[in-house]
């Protein structure tokens, strides 16, 4: 139940340093063990804001020493400070992904009638849009392929997770109006 069904793609663990009883494991979150694995406490929350937040889909964790923790997801890197009495720690959490270039993209696809409008469906991200200036996430989830109507721009179309297709009809004023089809 830690990986939300997903152990064959996202599942680390890292053991404390100083006490082999203690362990971070990911998943969709971070959890924390304080008893050899025997129960887990969530330590992050995908769904959350602020200092709880760690993007979902766990891949890696480090620990450099017993007051920090560093976790590697499907939406970058984010340094974990430990505080709080052993039996019953806190984490919070900051994005360190400023400036890093951190989607997977699974495809591109542009306007042809533009050079420079393009957009892509990424790993767990949803779907980049750029619009010549800016990058603008126009829609969540597992965006994976993108289509740009080559005779008409304002036809676009976006799949995504369990093969389900989405359509934009109005790309030209509105790259967040997406249907499914």
């Amino acid at each position: 139940s830690l990986c939300g069904g997903q152990c064959g793609y996202d599942m680390c663990a890292v053991v404390e340093p100083g006490d082999a009883t203690r362990l971070f494991f990911g998943g969709i979150e971070v959890n924390h063990s304080r008893n050899s694995a025997g129960t887990f406490a969530a330590k992050s929350n995908w769904n959350g804001t602020g200092s709880s937040y760690v993007h979902a889909d766990v891949h890696q964790l480090f620990m450099p020493d017993a007051t920090t923790v560093y976790a590697a997801t499907d939406g970058g890197f984010f340094a974990g400070t430990i505080s709080g009495p052993a039996n019953s720690i806190n984490v919070a959490w900051v994005n360190r992904n400023a400036g890093l270039p951190t989607l997977q993209h699974y495809g591109y696809a542009h306007d042809a009638g533009s050079t420079s409008r393009v957009m892509g469906g990424t790993q767990d991200n949803g779907m980049a849009y750029y619009d010549g200036t800016d990058w603008t996430m126009t829609w969540i989830g597992d965006g994976v392929n993108t289509l740009w109507d080559a005779a008409d721009p304002r036809y676009a179309y976006l799949s995504h997770g369990y093969a389900a297709l989405e359509r934009n009809t109005t790309m030209d004023t509105d790259p967040t109006n997406w249907t499914c089809v």
